[in-house]
């Protein structure tokens, strides 16, 4: 024990002893900074979108809505907007800790997503407090251009429609290229009937193209779908669609619009004028089947995660819808020129409407 005791006390077996200790608690801060920087395993990100959903959905973030003041006074305070900043800052912290590349196909779709959303919703967040802070706290309606930081609103509101980083400008050169384009379509038709120029475009207004009797339009939509459905296996395999009701339309605020598509329901637009013939095929393709109907049902099917179900693109829907009107000759319709001219009439004025 004297021996033990003397060895205790001597200062080189002390000096070698706590260079040992200090050596053994290097070693464990080392291999912690190791563990806390190691990626985090693919059952870690199952509770992390977990969390990110839970946390996404009590932020009551209000879906994007046609009017730019709408959108922009949609942001209620400056207390809001640094609560949801916290939030999407500290998931675009953790979503580093995760390497894609160990994560499963549809973990990493989440992953995207996930990264996709807190990026563009930073992005808004930082608008809407430059707005809330500005000497200008105010909104008129003379255009999204003339109000502070209006371009910049205006590049948000374009990615958070397009899924895309895209400019203003981009987008309107791209529009004037596209006007071009369906000019060329409509000459086509034009070309097709043989009338002149002047003799085409003033009968476009002839009567027979204009419908008065409301069961005669309803009988138009229902007489289509059954065509339609007929023919859509020269398309798409899958055929499995779910019921679908025509009605009239009763929401006198889209009354700008031949028709619209909600809750399994196809409604076409007819108040106080007659129903032109030229928008019936165009816009069924386009609203009900293969459109926003049919692609709902393929939608519904496809959105597996709780991450992907929380998030819809109006941008892609609506070019999908787009899309689908160019295959109206393979389901059975556009039967005449001016059916399928409908269509091209229809291109032009949201081109135009674009533009402004």
């Amino acid at each position: 024990m004297v021996v033990k005791l003397v060895q205790l006390y001597n200062p080189g077996f002390i000096l070698n002893f706590c260079t040992m200790f200090v050596n053994k608690l290097a070693l464990l801060f080392f291999l912690s900074l190791i563990n806390i920087h190691q990626p985090k395993k693919a059952d870690d990100f199952n509770a992390f979108s977990h969390k990110f959903v839970t946390g996404y959905k009590a932020l009551h973030i209000p879906d994007l809505s046609l009017g730019y003041m709408q959108n922009i006074q949609s942001a209620k305070s400056l207390a809001d907007v640094n609560t949801q900043t916290d939030f999407f800052t500290t998931i675009q912290h953790d979503l580093a800790g995760f390497k894609p590349v160990q994560l499963s196909p549809n973990q990493k779709q989440d992953y995207e997503l996930i990264g996709y959303e807190t990026g563009l919703n930073l992005e808004r967040l930082k608008l809407e407090k430059e707005w809330l802070t500005s000497p200008n706290h105010k909104l008129t309606d003379e255009g999204l251009y003339k109000q502070e930081n209006g371009k910049l609103w205006y590049t948000y509101f374009l990615k958070k429609w397009l899924s895309a980083n895209v400019t203003p400008d981009e987008v309107y050169q791209f529009g004037l290229k596209e006007v071009d384009r369906v000019k060329g379509h409509i000459e086509a038709v034009r070309k097709e009937t043989g009338l002149s120029e002047d003799a085409f475009y003033k009968h476009l207004n002839d009567p027979s193209f204009f419908i008065s009797d409301p069961k005669v339009v309803q009988q138009s939509f229902v007489d289509l779908k059954k065509v339609i459905y007929a023919n859509m296996g020269n398309v798409f395999t899958v055929r499995d669609i779910p019921p679908l009701a025509i009605e009239k339309g009763t929401e006198a605020n889209l009354a700008q619009t031949p028709g619209y598509y909600n809750n399994n329901t196809f409604y076409y637009n007819l108040f106080d004028k007659p129903y032109n013939k030229r928008q019936v095929d165009w816009l069924f393709i386009h609203e009900a089947v293969p459109g926003h109907h049919y692609q709902s049902t393929l939608d519904n099917s496809s959105r597996t995660s709780e991450v992907q179900q929380l998030f819809y693109y109006l941008g892609f829907a609506e070019g999908w819808g787009a899309y689908a009107e160019e295959l109206g000759k393979q389901l059975g319709v556009y039967k005449t020129p001016y059916d399928e001219l409908g269509k091209w009439e229809w291109d032009i004025v949201r081109l135009i409407a674009n533009q402004k």
